[in-house]
């Protein structure tokens, strides 16, 4: 991790908060990483806050520090600057000099213009958090509604109903993703770039109108629009009654049709979607399983119509608070940080995949190397179950770890790691570590970040 101050002292590693070590608690043991409130700072002396305890720490360079004392001291007046109250800092607990209990900083503090950017997404974020939901409800009812003869076609106009086809269709398909650009594509389109893509298809731009076509954010914005207006206005004086029932439809188990108003809170065993807590808009990357569709025939015109709006919006809010959370992660980090859902077509049905792609810091031993990378994902297909995966590159070196929670997925996985080794060298890659395990990886294991400036129970 650098720290931007006199280039002969460039790695926040060289620089040590000599924390007081009589915390004998079990928390400032060597190895684990802390979050951290700095409380106060006079010169070089600081107090720390960990918890409700506070920790006096003195601000030195580290013994091995081969920088003339004039660019030493130019370093810590740097980073002294920097130091401000109520700031959060992170360290790893280190042995100091002389075997005491030392804290090194492993981030560097935001500096004021950084700390200006968090200023603006922080109140955002707070606001867009609360009102999104996954994804998955709203693309199972959108699929339902888009199937040919659909018995929930009567709850939309034809021109929306269209609307909704074509978003569908345009959604990646599991064959797209499975090529380098194909994925570059999807991932492009997930909302997470939209003002990228409209800036780069207007004239003299690089990208074709393609791309804006398929964005989905552009595409739920039209669908929002659209029921917006047909909820305002209903086309052709239709009435705010129950759609009717086709006289083949029979309504699904754990579901009545009925023209009577029906709860979107089901708690049916068949409605699993509806009995799980709504994986939250964080930047660990968290399974989503598929969704059963809410909208049944014979619900209220309006009723209905409220319900697909609602989810579209808070879809949007998804995408919003996840675009404000990577800003805030870079802003926090000063490097680039993506987290968004993928959404993935299949002739059964629509899969989310949340993930989560960044820059890593430099390690002390990878300076001048290239620069490490990492891609965690999360799915919950109805075959595997729920499943973590993170991919990491390292000096062209690729490590692939899997966590399932079904131990048959496990064993799926280490059965065909062979398979894997062998097209990841035949992509020109040197393989590292791969490895699957049963259960849910640690937080040291996986990226389990929640956005910057909201609530942090740990400091």
């Amino acid at each position: 991790m650098e720290i931007k101050g006199p280039a002969s002292i460039r790695n926040a590693a060289e620089l040590l908060l000599n924390a007081a070590s009589q915390t004998a608690d079990g928390r400032l043991l060597p190895g684990r990483v802390l979050s951290l409130a700095l409380v106060s700072i006079n010169e070089q002396q600081l107090v720390l806050r960990l918890n409700e305890q506070l920790i006096s720490a003195r601000l030195q360079l580290a013994p091995n520090t081969t920088a003339p004392t004039q660019a030493a001291r130019d370093a810590l007046q740097a980073l002294q600057g920097l130091l401000q109250p109520g700031m959060q800092l992170r360290a790893e607990v280190v042995k100091g000099p002389q075997g005491q209990v030392a804290l090194r900083l492993v981030a560097p503090p935001v500096p004021d213009a950084q700390a200006a950017v968090l200023a603006q997404l922080r109140p955002a974020l707070r606001q867009s958090l609360p009102q999104q939901q996954s994804p998955a409800p709203l693309l199972a009812n959108l699929q339902a509604v888009a199937q040919a003869d659909s018995p929930l076609a009567p709850l939309l106009p034809p021109r929306l109903q269209q609307q909704v086809r074509d978003f569908i269709a345009r959604l990646p398909g599991v064959e797209q993703v499975r090529s380098a650009e194909g994925l570059r594509e999807a991932i492009r389109n997930t909302g997470l770039f939209t003002e990228h893509n409209l800036l780069a298809a207007s004239p003299g731009g690089s990208v074709a109108g393609s791309t804006v076509r398929n964005d989905i954010r552009l595409g739920l914005l039209g669908i929002a629009a659209f029921l917006r207006q047909v909820m305002d206005k209903p086309a052709g004086g239709e009435k705010a009654t129950a759609a009717p029932l086709p006289p083949s439809y029979s309504a699904p188990p754990g579901r009545v049709a009925t023209s009577s108003p029906v709860s979107t809170a089901d708690t049916s065993a068949d409605a699993t979607t509806a009995s799980k807590p709504v994986p939250p808009a964080v930047q660990t990357p968290t399974p989503q399983p598929r969704a059963m569709p809410s909208l049944v025939p014979g619900m209220p015109l309006n009723e209905a119509r409220a319900e697909l709006l609602q989810q579209v919006e808070a879809t949007l809010a998804r995408i919003q608070s996840q675009h404000l959370g990577s800003q805030a992660m870079q802003a926090e980090s000063t490097r680039p940080a993506f987290v968004f859902d993928l959404p993935l077509r299949t002739a059964q049905g629509i899969d989310v995949f949340q993930m989560r792609i960044q820059q890593e810091a430099r390690g002390e031993d990878n300076d001048g190397a290239a620069t490490p990378w990492s891609v965690s994902l999360a799915f919950d297909l109805e075959s595997l179950g729920p499943v973590r995966a993170l991919v990491s590159l390292l000096q062209g070196q690729v490590s692939v770890s899997f966590w399932a929670e079904s131990p048959d997925t496990a064993r799926l996985f280490n059965d065909h790691f062979d398979s894997l080794h062998t097209q990841l060298d035949a992509a020109g890659l040197r393989v590292g570590r791969l490895q699957s395990r049963t259960g849910q990886p640690g937080a040291d294991e996986f990226h389990a970040t929640r956005p910057p400036g909201l609530v942090d129970e740990t400091a």
